[in-house]
């Protein structure tokens, strides 16, 4: 029998086509890409802890080491706590929390505090019956959110200095805020 080299063409192609299809599904079953996971939202849980001290509790999760000045995440907290060699570290908490005295308003505690020539504008918030004030500013290069209240004629200021701080968590641990004796 005696076979064109037009007519093995359309043969040879076929052969191909047939192998590089064995091949792709022999690699899709060796590296288990058959099915490509979509993207997932990975919910972190954390052990809740208390705060206490300097006359206030208030609970906060296990992902923040309490240190000086407030809370710190605990990767940076680490950082803190041992600092690079030839690196100045200007790092502060992720949340700083204190107590302070102050005879006037709020606002012109928070203007006092940080310095500021512009108007403090309070944006009011009300947590566990609390009322908080909001005020979100600049300092120092970074990017703060302030909560403060008054209780019993001290004032309680959370500040968080970064912006991708989750402010709902942040909320729910002012809003275990007690005064101790």
């Amino acid at each position: 029998m005696n076979i064109r080299k037009h007519q093995l063409y359309p043969i040879i192609v076929v052969a191909v086509v047939i192998f590089m299809a064995a091949v792709l599904s022999l690699w899709s079953k060796v590296t288990d890409n058959g099915d490509l996971p979509q993207d997932q939202v990975v919910i972190e849980e954390y052990e809740i802890l208390t705060y206490e001290g300097d006359g206030l509790k208030f609970d906060y999760p296990s992902k923040y080491t309490r240190g000086p000045q407030g809370l710190w995440l605990n990767e940076r907290y680490h950082y803190y706590v041992n600092p690079r060699v030839g690196v100045p570290s200007d790092l502060a908490p992720d949340i700083n929390v204190y107590p302070s005295y102050h005879d006037d308003s709020i606002e012109d505690y928070l203007q006092t505090l940080y310095d500021s020539v512009e108007d403090v504008v309070c944006e009011d918030i009300v947590l566990d019956e609390k009322n908080y004030c909001r005020w979100d500013n600049i300092f120092n290069e970074y990017s703060v959110v302030n909560y403060v209240v008054e209780i019993d004629g001290q004032l309680i200021i959370f500040r968080s200095f970064f912006e991708g701080q989750d402010q709902q968590e942040l909320q729910d641990m002012i809003s275990t805020l007690e005064i101790l004796p």
